[in-house]
């Protein structure tokens, strides 16, 4: 660590750091650099340094013979030195005796600033500041005249007002309480902070989260992109992804499900904690997306309850009562889902009448795709159209295989399979009033292939049935194509099938058409349409079911 003698007015280095003051600041048009405190022989005639004379003063009144300042105690020109100093300075700032914050803005006078005249400063606009309020133990505020303006402990009610930061972390009386702070709610204090570069916004915040990555400029949006990565690594707080996406929808309906800058965290919602019930050990990024191991609430009949209101949603508050937090997702392909970029953070329509508890409480491992959303990943949906099938009064969908590729919410296959001849798929469907009373019910499968764009039928009972419930033991999220397909073989299929019961005769037959549902498919999908027909003992015609 390189510090300024007092003193001497050298630069000195120490790998053990002797007792130190630190310096916070914002910057100006021109400051005293590395370069100019090595090289310049008039250096501390310049008006420039008048920020440093003014600290080297104070220290000397501390009775500390060292002060660090960014400025000129980092040599910028090195990339590997300005790396180890932003990755270390929460530690040099928790580390030091003292930190003086000279506030340029706050004009001359005496006595403690009032919360007034400290929100004006721009210093609580700054990015860099953030930690620097929070790591030392002790601060105290200067104004433009170096007045003593008060003591963090003294000005904790205006800090805490202006900041949104609680009393018990600026005060420092136990930082490793950091950590049990919701990842939000931390990003929040920076939301309203900014910085000239736009990677520095997530540099600034290495300390926040205990968190150290290399420095890339010129990267952008992409360096706070990596920080959430690096937390998401050394925690499971699933608070993280509860940051505001609608300012997205501009530029589309999807976004990625990580946010690009703090400032989609300005208004986090309350019910978040660390140990948020959704979140699982299996919660990490991979080259696939955020894969994480949880429950999806989906609703419970998607043709009653306003479409536009869930889809499938993640949720990140702690219990089951309204409002709820969470995002909301969009399945494009087999355990693959996209971020819905226009829905709020807190809905308060979701209840025990539209959510089905029984498929929402069911544990799977999902992937979310992570910084954005590539066309690749819609054009899948074009190139493996799915397979729909609509809701109807006569027919209720009671099982299906392979479940990893069944969109509950929109009632599609996701097609999407490599490596294969192509998909197959089943759906075991209760056929109403068949049966000796109006209430009865005959279950029928339903055979897909996409390949082929065919379908067929078979009674559910027998050999089939059988062979159906020896790969539905098996856990239907488990079934494989190539399962699936050898269960199929001995089964007898054909395009319709029919049913007697005592003078009623029953038909129902299926087939599959080609259509446009914007709302499910950004191309063209193809329908499955059951047909159910009775015909009663001395009539002629058939009479539809439902």
């Amino acid at each position: 660590m390189r510090l300024i003698n007092v003193r001497t007015r050298e630069l000195e280095e120490h790998v053990i750091p002797p007792p130190y003051a630190i310096l916070s600041h914002t910057w100006r048009d021109t400051e005293i650099s590395f370069r100019d405190m090595t090289t310049c022989a008039d250096v501390w005639s310049r008006p420039a340094c008048d920020k440093i004379y003014g600290s080297v003063r104070k220290a000397v009144r501390h009775h500390l013979d060292y002060v660090w300042i960014d400025t000129c105690c980092i040599d910028k020109s090195s990339s590997a030195e300005l790396s180890e100093a932003i990755n270390s300075m929460f530690r040099w700032y928790k580390d030091a005796a003292v930190c003086f914050a000279y506030l340029e803005d706050l004009p001359v006078g005496q006595g403690d600033a009032t919360e007034a005249e400290l929100g004006r400063c721009r210093w609580f606009t700054r990015g860099w500041t953030l930690q620097e309020l929070i790591a030392p133990d002790e601060i105290q505020f200067y104004d433009r005249g170096w007045n003593d303006r008060g003591t963090k402990e003294a000005l904790q009610d205006a800090l805490s007002h202006i900041t949104g930061i609680g009393k018990d972390v600026l005060l420092g009386r136990n930082l490793s309480r950091l950590g049990s702070i919701p990842v939000a709610e931390r990003m929040s204090w920076a939301s309203r902070r900014r910085t000239t570069r736009q990677e520095d916004m997530a540099y600034c915040l290495l300390g926040i989260f205990d968190v150290n990555m290399p420095m890339i400029y010129g990267e952008g949006t992409k360096a706070f992109i990596r920080l959430q990565e690096e937390i998401i690594k050394r925690t499971n707080d699933l608070s993280i992804l509860a940051w505001d996406s609608r300012g997205r929808s501009r530029a589309g309906r999807y976004c990625g499900v990580l946010s690009e800058s703090p400032a989609e965290f300005a208004h986090v919602p309350r019910g978040l904690s660390t140990s948020t019930r959704s979140f699982t050990t299996e919660f990490a990024v991979t080259n696939s997306g955020l894969r994480i191991t949880t429950e999806l609430w989906v609703s419970s009949n998607p043709t009653a309850f306003n479409r536009s209101h869930l889809g499938y949603f993640l949720c990140l508050s702690d219990d089951r009562k309204p409002p709820f937090v969470g995002i909301h997702l969009k399945k494009f392909d087999r355990d693959h889902f996209v971020r819905i970029s226009d829905k709020p953070l807190t809905v308060d329509y979701l209840n025990s009448n539209n959510i089905d508890w029984t498929e929402s409480a069911r544990l799977q491992t999902i992937y979310i795709a992570t910084s954005y959303f590539p066309q690749a990943a819609l054009d899948i949906m074009v190139e493996w159209p799915p397979i729909h099938f609509p809701a109807h009064p006569a027919f209720t969908l009671t099982a299906v295989a392979p479940r990893a590729s069944w969109d509950v919410f929109d009632r599609i296959f996701h097609t999407g399979v490599r490596g294969i001849s192509g998909f197959v798929g089943v759906v075991c469907v209760d056929v109403l009033g068949i049966g000796g009373t109006p209430r009865g019910a005959a279950k029928l499968g339903v055979v897909v292939r996409a390949m082929g764009k065919e379908c067929s039928l078979f009674k559910w009972e027998g050999l089939a049935q059988q062979q159906m419930e020896s790969v539905f033991e098996k856990a239907p999220e488990l079934v494989s194509q190539e399962a699936l397909s050898r269960a199929l073989d001995p089964v007898l299929r054909g395009p319709c099938v029919e049913y007697r019961f005592g003078s009623d005769h029953f038909r129902v037959s299926a087939s599959i058409e080609k259509e446009v549902i914007n709302e499910i498919s950004p191309g063209p999908l193809y329908s499955v349409h059951i047909r159910g027909f009775r015909k009663s003992a001395g009539r002629k015609d058939w009479v539809s079911l439902g």
